[in-house]
């Protein structure tokens, strides 16, 4: 801030100018400098939050993977009565017909 602030001052600006540049110039700062920890406090977030719903996303597609494969288990003790069997039901494997 002090080069800058050099810089400004001895520049050809008038008196109402150089405020105004100088006022800029430190608003200008302290947004960078807040911009900054507000940005190092997202990244922690988004951090922690990626790391909680990898978990949470792994664990419910888990889950899913199971109830998927015990419903398939119950479905197949249950029997097919589907109308649209051909033959109107199981075959006798000794049957020729």
């Amino acid at each position: 801030m002090y080069r800058v602030g050099k810089i400004v001052e001895d520049s050809n600006l008038s008196k109402k100018d150089k405020v105004f540049v100088m006022g800029t110039i430190k608003e200008t700062k302290e947004l960078l400098n807040k911009g900054v920890s507000e940005s190092i406090l997202a990244d922690k977030w988004r951090d922690w939050v990626f790391d909680k719903w990898l978990a949470i996303s792994l664990f419910v597609l888990g889950i899913v993977t199971l109830l998927v494969f015990k419903v398939k288990s119950w479905v197949s003790w249950i029997p097919n009565f589907s109308i649209f069997n051909s033959g109107g039901g199981q075959k006798d494997a000794r049957s020729t017909t």
